[in-house]
């Protein structure tokens, strides 16, 4: 998922010329090396928004589509 470069990134990151990976990148990442499957990858998201993670409709939509690309 290469999605993330298009987002606003942290500004003492990009002070520090470092690439940010965010949460979702991380859960991808996860899936993708065999971590843990996309059923737990949905379920951690899932339990992330009930517990007050916030993100917009649009990136919980890309994020669906990019895991089931996997």
């Amino acid at each position: 998922m290469r999605a993330h470069s298009k987002w606003i990134t942290h500004p003492l990151c990009a002070a520090l010329g470092l690439d940010p990976k965010g949460v979702l990148y991380v859960l991808m990442r996860s899936v993708r090396d065999g971590f843990i499957d996309k059923i737990q990858a949905e379920e951690k998201l899932g339990e992330m928004l009930e517990n007050g993670f916030w993100l917009s409709p649009l990136i919980i939509q890309g994020f669906h589509q990019a895991l089931d690309a996997i």
